[in-house]
């Protein structure tokens, strides 16, 4: 309230004016707020999504009792928490690599030499064994 005492018409006001323009004011930021935090109707939730969102999965079990609307409603909330996940799950790449960085600098040189060796033969190691699909039976006719 101090900032609406603040402002140069407050200044000429009386204080009983002055309360009651705040009370005002404080009704209309009630009301602004009731408006941009109420519920949108249903009719044209589906609508923005069909065209926006894609289609995701519904959790188990609903698909048999949630309605259409309902259905574009959660696929709206699946697509907007995995837009938050996609950037949370880049950072924690980011992060991954800085530290595997880091890690890297506190050894030496011929440790660090070394450590690619052993990455290497690692690597070789892998594609000395006998794929997946070598193991399956092949069908009796």
């Amino acid at each position: 309230m101090r900032f609406l005492t603040s402002l140069s018409f407050c200044r000429y006001i009386s204080c009983h004016a002055r309360s009651i323009t705040n009370a005002c004011l404080a009704v209309v930021v009630m009301n602004i707020a009731f408006v941009l935090t109420a519920q949108q109707p249903d009719r044209t939730a589906p609508q923005v999504i069909q065209s926006q969102i894609p289609k995701g999965r519904l959790p188990a079990h609903y698909s048999k009792v949630v309605t259409p609307q309902q259905r574009y409603r959660i696929y709206y909330i699946q697509y907007r928490y995995q837009q938050a996940i996609s950037k949370l799950e880049k950072q924690l790449d980011w992060l991954k690599q800085h530290r595997e960085s880091e890690i890297t600098q506190v050894l030496t040189n011929a440790q660090r030499a070394r450590v690619e060796q052993l990455r290497l033969q690692a690597s070789k190691q892998k594609q000395k064994l006998i794929p997946a699909d070598q193991f399956k039976q092949k069908d009796p006719k």
